[in-house]
């Protein structure tokens, strides 16, 4: 009987949710704030889904002006240092979409000549230089080396595919991931170079999971912590978190990190323990390699969020509906984790076949829901919205249910016996 209470006590410890300072910098001018670039803790560049412009502030996302483009919307921006940024962009009335660039912090912009036809936006814009860059539509593979003056296209694979994401970690290495799309499944994929893409190797190739979504998202962030250590993401539901120690030589998921029912949006991690996602439009935050998670409160409470740059361990941005900053890495402060039955919570049955079930008495509102197996993993983070859930797949054993909500956290032990 010790034994089993001092399990529970340790789980409780596990599943201490945090009550993390991300404070609200400013709301969203129009529509929701994406595309973030951070260069630094006053200079920021974002666009809008609205689509109507660049966003640039110059006071750490207090205030933002809107940069315009004739004729342009649906915007991508990325820039590579202080200075040097490059704009992607539709451009109605034209053949094929547009691009620009800066060399004075977005004072003035030059178009580029992009004349590639075949796709009418882009998908993705990765530079690493003023004058190297790649920029993508649709499965079209964009390439310059004299800063815009010409391009050049590039094919990765010969089958219907489209390009989700364009990734360099210094000027030679770099990956771009792309979902070939087949008769009946998709298929993740990631290409490496290491010339500065003259020659593309492939990496990685697996079918994700059965889709819930209509359009696949495929692997659209990647983020490395050195020249060896990243991750990189699936945006779809369910969604997934691969690792690669080797300098992307290699791909692998991590254990533990399938995320149901709702999407991952992106992800920085300051160390191999130290990390951030965006799931489900909130931020999560891991201080074990993503063996745990926990969710980051906001102020104001419920802002839906897209996207996260950290500039260090303790100063950080995430937009989405509106900008949000963090001076403290997500600072904490402990919040007792309590019995079920305490806060109207009713799980049944008990033990369990694989199926369960949750009465909330007092109609409370669940901010997070997470089934944890007898190691300290998170084996499910489940959707707040259902009461019923069913896992064929459950192995027999002992898990904990743990229920986060403004006013508290709770637990409850569940045997699964099959």
């Amino acid at each position: 009987m010790k034994k089993i209470i001092l399990l529970v006590l340790s789980f409780s410890a596990l599943i201490v949710q945090a009550r993390a300072q991300w404070a609200m910098r400013s709301a969203s001018p129009t529509a929701a704030i994406t595309q973030l670039n951070v260069l630094n803790k006053d200079t920021l560049f974002a666009t809008s889904t609205d689509g109507d412009g660049v966003l640039k502030s110059v006071d750490g996302g207090v205030h933002w002006d809107t940069l315009a483009f004739t004729n342009a919307s649906s915007f991508k921006v990325h820039f590579t240092d202080q200075h040097t940024g490059f704009v992607a962009a539709y451009a109605a009335f034209a053949t094929a979409p547009t691009c620009y660039k800066t060399l004075d912090c977005g004072q003035t912009w030059q178009q580029m000549n992009y004349t590639i036809s075949g796709g009418d936006y882009f998908s993705t814009i990765h530079f690493l230089n003023k004058d190297t860059g790649f920029v993508s539509s649709m499965g079209i593979l964009g390439r310059t080396i004299n800063g815009g003056d010409t391009f050049t296209t590039q094919e990765l694979i010969p089958e219907s595919h489209y390009i989700t994401n364009i990734h360099f970690i210094n000027q030679s290495t770099g990956f771009v991931s792309l979902v070939q799309q087949g008769n009946v499944a998709y298929r993740d994929m990631i290409f490496k170079t290491i010339d500065c893409g003259n020659t593309w190797t492939p990496v990685y190739s697996e079918i994700p999971e059965t889709q819930q979504v209509f359009v696949y998202g495929g692997i659209t962030q990647m983020q490395f912590v050195n020249s060896q250590l990243g991750f990189a993401i699936t945006t779809g539901a369910p969604s997934k978190m691969l690792k690669t120690s080797d300098g992307g030589n290699t791909w692998a998921q991590m254990p533990g990190t399938m995320f149901a029912g709702f999407s991952l949006t992106d992800v920085h991690f300051i160390s191999e323990q130290n990390g951030y996602v965006v799931y489900n439009q909130r931020i999560y935050k891991t201080l074990n390699g993503g063996q745990t998670w926990s969710v980051q409160a906001t102020s104001p409470a419920d802002m839906l969020m897209m996207e996260i740059e950290m500039l260090d361990e303790q100063t950080g941005f995430a937009s989405g509906h509106g900008l949000f900053k963090t001076t403290n890495g997500g600072g904490t402060t402990a919040v007792n984790t309590l019995p079920a039955a305490q806060g109207g919570f009713k799980v049944y049955p008990n033990p369990s076949l694989g199926d369960i079930r949750i009465q909330n008495e007092k109609n409370i509102k669940i901010e997070r829901l997470t089934l944890i197996d007898a190691t300290g993993r998170v084996s499910r983070v489940l959707n707040t919205e259902r009461t019923t859930f069913t896992f064929p797949d459950l192995a027999n054993g002992t898990y904990f249910l743990a229920i986060q909500t403004a006013t508290g956290n709770y637990i409850e032990k569940i045997q699964v016996l099959k």
